[in-house]
């Protein structure tokens, strides 16, 4: 199965971010599944999509950004 996300191909502005698709991932132990509901974007992810943090980072694209996000949880691990 897969899900929507917005994915970040390089570093820079708002142009490097394109929606597309990802594998849905299975919850660890001690984990769970958000079914995303809202999500913003909080100091840290601009910084990284601007590429001011690329040196600690180190991620290979494309690369999903963000954590603050509301929503229902669809599994636990």
């Amino acid at each position: 199965a897969t899900m929507r996300a917005v994915l970040m191909y390089g570093h820079g502005g708002p142009e490097v971010l394109r929606p597309g698709t990802v594998p849905r991932p299975e919850p660890g132990r001690g984990e769970l599944l958000v079914r995303v509901d809202a999500a913003s974007v909080n100091p840290l992810d601009y910084k990284v999509r601007r590429g001011e943090l690329r040196l600690l980072t180190r991620w290979r694209m494309p690369r999903m950004l963000g954590t603050d996000l509301a929503g229902e949880v669809v599994a636990v691990g």
